[in-house]
């Protein structure tokens, strides 16, 4: 294969890091631009979930949720006090955290190896890595939960160096924010308390008693909370624990071997064999055995993961879809080092020819982006269907924000449609929150007019054929609307 195209073009595009990292920002920007005109918004119904539990928690609502920690719904409920717009502001500050990885994970790599080449291909790398573009685009926790994580370890690293006491003091505040965000965070923070403490102990780095317990008490600060506050609020201190198992469990069953599947080991297996991202864990078990910075770093990253590894095939310790997203953040972690393989290529294979590392970078590139095609083919959640129907309720709703719209639960599309709306409050579920356990229908061939006039109820959302039969066979309903496979009707006194 004649690449000689590449080496000319090396001549002219010898930029300095800041600028080259701007480029591959402005390169990102683009293909989320792209994503988005593509429709591309949402990969389940949790998206749209954070964000209704968010809006409810800046308008001063009470929120409990037994399972999701509460830093995600802070961020956002912060921003929609200066933005309340519930589809868009949560897809801004997600992307925003997503390209913010960018300069991070440059951060990380000049930070391992002091190279300018590396520190560039690194952030290109990481620019084109289909986890980062997917989980940029949809307001999930993983985006922040990675940024918190790659600045611990980036902050770490550079204490290594500068030997200031201080870096470990925000690695550690990091990490406390990384363990606010997402349960994997409290593993990263055990592991780098454990890692702070071989190396109080080893007396080989001066980091002082004092300094030492302050790290303790940051980085086990939120998990202490966050115990307490489940001994008060359901009386047992892991009772979120048990939700997350039931929620799994709920939804795939208890076969050991789909668990297995869907554990940490085989997910990160298979995400960097199909992105070529393994190629980087040639060059990190090599430097393990001759680079102290890189055998310290290693300690959080292989503690952490193999404490993952257990938690998720043997504990159930796992989200309830989308199981690539869990070893997203060791992956991240591990793109220096594929940077670092293919510029330095020659200290793995005898006589290589020049050309390998050029058609690897471009297997890397192409091979993610037709995983980030297969993803948004196949995941995307949020229809354009779903932002019609909510933009039609939106016009009604602003006109009269005391009124109720009744909507079918049976699926869990209908938080998309909330979202959409704009007012999430103003609708009731007929048959609860959770479509896998209903409750008792608000409607029914029973249902008078006074109940619903009680409730406020003049606009009905539905979409199944028994709901909608019992509309049609009354007089007091017109059928005003129908998006795709929703069906927008209301009391014919309405306005």
């Amino acid at each position: 294969m004649n690449l000689s195209f590449f080496f000319k073009l090396k001549k002219y595009l010898n930029f300095s890091t800041p600028t080259s990292i701007i480029l591959i920002i402005i390169i990102s920007i683009a293909i989320q631009f792209i994503l988005y005109l593509l429709g591309f918004f949402s990969i389940s119904a949790d998206e749209s979930d954070r964000s209704i539990q968010a809006y409810n928690w800046a308008i001063g609502n009470p929120v409990y949720d037994a399972s999701w920690l509460p830093l995600h719904r802070i961020i956002l409920g912060i921003g929609f006090k200066v933005l309340p717009d519930i589809f868009w502001l949560p897809r801004f500050i997600n992307y925003f955290f997503g390209i913010l990885l960018l300069p991070l994970m440059a951060w990380l790599s000049q930070s391992l190896f002091h190279s300018k080449k590396n520190t560039i291909l690194s952030t290109l790398l990481v620019c084109f890595f289909f986890p980062r573009i997917i989980l940029s685009s949809v307001p999930l926790t993983e985006s922040i939960f990675i940024t918190f994580i790659i600045s611990g370890i980036a902050l770490f690293v550079n204490w290594l160096t500068a030997k200031q006491n201080l870096y470990l003091i925000l690695a550690s505040v990091l990490f406390l924010l990384g363990s606010a965000i997402r349960y994997e965070g409290w593993i990263f923070s055990a592991s780098f308390g454990l890692l702070v403490t071989y190396l109080l102990i080893s007396k080989n780095y001066n980091i002082g008693i004092k300094y030492y317990f302050v790290i303790l008490v940051i980085i086990s600060s939120f998990p202490v909370y966050w115990l307490y506050y489940h001994s008060i609020e359901s009386g047992g201190a892991f009772s979120f624990l048990y939700s997350a198992t039931d929620n799994y469990t709920s939804s795939h069953g208890g076969s050991f071997k789909k668990q297995f599947l869907n554990s940490l080991f085989p997910q990160f297996t298979f995400q960097n064999l199909v992105s070529l991202n393994f190629l980087g864990l040639i060059p990190f078990f090599f430097l393990l055995k001759k680079d102290m910075k890189i055998k310290l770093f290693s300690i959080i990253v292989l503690t952490s993961f193999s404490i993952m590894v257990l938690a998720t095939s043997i504990g159930k310790a796992l989200p309830s879809h989308n199981f690539w997203r869990i070893p997203a953040v060791w992956s991240f972690i591990l793109i220096p080092f594929t940077a670092y393989f293919l510029l330095n290529i020659n200290e793995y294979y005898k006589k290589p020819k020049p050309q390998i590392k050029y058609l690897l970078l471009i297997l890397f590139i192409v091979f993610n982006l037709l995983m980030t095609s297969y993803e948004v083919n196949k995941r995307s959640s949020f229809t354009e269907v779903q932002i019609q129907t909510g933009k039609y309720l939106e016009k009604i709703l602003d006109r009269d924000k005391n009124i109720k719209v009744l909507i079918e639960t049976s699926s869990w599309d209908y938080p998309n449609i909330l979202v959409a709306s704009q007012h999430p409050n103003n609708f009731l579920l007929n048959t609860g929150v959770n479509p896998k356990i209903p409750g008792k229908s608000i409607l029914s061939d029973s249902t008078s007019l006074e109940q619903l006039n009680n409730r406020n109820i003049k606009y009905f959302l539905f979409k199944s054929h028994g709901l909608r039969k019992i509309l049609n066979e009354k007089n007091d309903f017109d059928m005003v609307k129908v998006f795709g496979e929703w069906f927008i009707y209301k009391l014919n006194l309405v306005d």
